[in-house]
C-alpha cells in the first residue's frame, strides 16, 4: 500500500505534493492521539479480562 502511495505521489505536480504532505503532517498528531486512546482501551480491556 505504501508503494502505491509513493507511486501516486510521484505523479502529482510538485505544488500538489507539497500541499498534500503539509495536510498529512497536520493530521498526524490527531491520528496518533486517536490510536493511542484506542490502544489504551484495548489494553485496559485485556487487563480486566485477565484480572477476572
Amino acid at each position: 500500500m505504501l508503494e502505491e502511495a509513493d507511486e501516486l505521489m510521484a505523479m502529482l505536480p510538485f505544488s500538489d505534493r507539497q500541499r498534500l504532505l503539509a495536510s498529512l503532517e497536520m493530521l498526524q498528531p490527531h491520528t496518533q492521539a486517536e490510536l493511542h486512546q484506542k490502544i489504551q482501551q484495548i489494553l485496559g480491556s485485556q487487563m480486566e479480562l485477565h484480572a477476572a
